[in-house]
């Protein structure tokens, strides 16, 4: 008779020592467990290899983690098992991590889950896939009956990752580059109702970062296209992150539009509506909102020099207005030219001061003509100026959103 049990495999406990195999011949160096001896040769093992483009390949166990290992009878080879599982060294991403507290829609999910401390299910709640520089994939389920973190997520060894999350109360997408000194990171929500988000809305997409925000375009163009609402450009910098050594009022606080070499345009195209207020046709403001300012200004300026330009100078700023031009002031209004100021009406020019009228001719005359020219005299009666008064939607609030 035959005895089988000298034909048996041996399986012993052994303990990686050294994973770098600089043969690449599939084998790392173990102790075995509670054996003297030096060290013996583990050949890796996988639950598939494929030698064509596509396959898997087992992770090479780290150093300290045990293993059973196995070899036939009268054989030297040695061959890898399994891991044990109780001795993997703590994996990079804990599984203790805040879990979304129920809503009340969805806290009759604890009558299917069961259990008041854990997932009731008797499934595990995290399944990972590490690499040893700290890499790696998390598939995390945590539910109990009144709360849950449901989410997917690949991650770095150094804290980057992209998150599938899709628990109720935190639906979406998201992407963190693992800054240990501020943010980096890139939010899409879902579609879900319930999802909150903090302040994002469903179907949202956020860019949060503590460091510089570029969107640079080489060779064609770049669209913003809003078909929604409002599109808001705003800067509530307060100068406490400005560059050391900055001026005090420069490089915060500023929103700046420039074109190299073409023109920057503003215009407005909303059509005459009787349903919207006062029926106004689309109207453009520049304002400084303010109501306490002591040194506020608006200025609009061309910086040509005449010797670079024709006879008649062609740096122009031109207001025109196929209605009315209303100027109003609480101060002074000064007026002053390199040349000629000319003036033309087609009625009337009317003009009254209340304290007095001084004109001085300089080197030649002051002319005048009228069938009759009445000095002194009571009839004249100017016409008061007619100002009206506009504001936008936002009235003196200026943009609210943030």
């Amino acid at each position: 008779m035959v005895d089988m049990t000298s034909m048996l495999p041996i399986f012993a406990i052994a303990e990686v020592e050294n994973r770098f195999e600089p043969g690449r011949n599939g084998e790392i160096k173990c102790i075995i467990v509670g054996h003297g001896g030096g060290l013996i040769d583990v050949k890796l093992t996988s639950p598939f290899v494929s030698r064509g483009e596509a396959g898997f390949d087992g992770l090479v166990p780290g150093q300290g983690v045990q293993l059973i290992v196995m070899r036939m009878p009268g054989d030297t080879a040695w061959y890898m098992v399994n891991c044990v599982y109780s001795q993997e060294p703590p994996l990079s991403k804990g599984a203790n991590e805040t879990i979304t507290a129920l809503g009340p829609s969805q806290r009759n999910l604890g009558d299917v889950i069961g259990g008041s401390a854990g997932a009731g299910t008797g499934d595990p709640n995290k399944v990972q896939l590490q690499g040893i520089m700290g890499g790696g994939v998390a598939i995390t389920g945590q539910r109990r009956p009144d709360a849950m973190n449901i989410k997917t997520e690949v991650y770095t060894g150094t804290g980057k990752s992209v998150a599938l999350v899709d628990d109720p109360e935190k639906d979406y997408i998201l992407t963190d580059a693992g800054s240990k000194a501020g943010t980096a990171r890139v939010t899409i929500t879902s579609d879900r109702e319930g999802a909150g988000n903090d302040i994002l809305a469903a179907n949202a997409f956020q860019v949060e970062t503590t460091g510089p925000q570029r969107l640079i375009n080489d060779e064609s163009q770049t669209d913003v296209l809003v078909t929604g609402r409002e599109l808001q450009l705003l800067n509530n910098a307060t100068g406490e992150y400005a560059p050391s050594g900055a001026p005090e009022d420069k490089y915060w606080g500023n929103v700046n539009i420039q074109s190299a070499w073409n023109d920057v345009n503003i215009f407005s195209r909303q059509p005459r509506l009787d349903a919207r207020e006062e029926g106004k046709d689309g109207r453009i403001f520049i304002e400084t909102l303010n109501t306490s300012g002591l040194e506020q200004v608006i200025q609009i300026q061309t910086h040509g020099t005449l010797e670079n330009q024709k006879e008649e100078p062609n740096c122009v700023i031109r207001i025109k207005s196929s209605g009315k031009i209303e100027i109003q002031t609480v101060g002074d209004l000064d007026i002053e030219c390199g040349r000629n100021i000319n003036m033309r009406a087609q009625g009337k020019i009317s003009m009254e001061a209340g304290d007095g009228i001084e004109m001085l001719g300089g080197t030649d005359n002051i002319n005048m003509g009228a069938p009759e020219i009445h000095l002194n005299s009571n009839t004249p009666e100017p016409k008061p100026p007619i100002m009206g008064q506009d504001l936008p939607y936002y009235k003196e609030d200026g943009i609210t959103t943030f």
